[in-house]
């Protein structure tokens, strides 16, 4: 027969650490950030043009490898100069493309006295590509005034995050 179970004794000294295992694989990037950039400045107009709806590309990314369904952020910022002989009302507009297919628009409208204007635009807008591959954003353009005027572009940057 056996007798009763004694008490646990102390916990005797860690062993030595054992070898260090193999390096798993390396994970997808979290994402990727694709950055253009002109300072210009872009004539949209130089006032002399009959003004009439134009469509000008500003910045353009090719190869932007994107995933069907997964997000990708598009964030732009510009600076609209208009310079105006006497007062005018204006629409400028900036189409976000993807591969040639209009993404988001901001438009700018304003009634102005003579002179030279600045205006700063930007946006940021979330695309999600109905399919997988290599993808082309660019930014354009359109204006059109009730007047002439000279019109330009500068300081243009166009940063894509394209998330895995």
């Amino acid at each position: 027969m056996t007798g009763a179970t004694g008490a646990t004794g102390a916990t005797g000294p860690t062993g030595p650490t054992g070898p260090t295992g193999a390096t798993g694989p390396t994970g997808p990037p979290a994402a990727a950030i694709l950055v253009a950039e002109n300072a210009g400045p872009i004539t949209i107009f130089d006032g002399i043009t009959v003004l009439n709806a134009e469509d000008i590309r500003l910045l353009e990314l090719t190869s932007a490898s994107v995933t069907e369904g997964k997000p990708v952020k598009i964030d732009f910022a510009l600076s609209v100069e208009v310079t105006a002989s006497t007062d005018l009302t204006f629409n400028f507009e900036v189409g976000v493309y993807r591969d040639g297919n209009l993404i988001e628009t901001r438009e700018l409208q304003r009634s102005i006295t003579e002179g030279t204007h600045i205006f700063p635009m930007y946006s940021t807008c979330v695309d999600e590509p109905a399919n997988s591959g290599t993808a082309t954003y660019d930014l354009r353009s359109i204006f059109t005034s009730s007047n002439t005027a000279t019109v330009t572009v500068s300081n243009m940057d166009l940063n894509v995050t394209v998330f895995y």
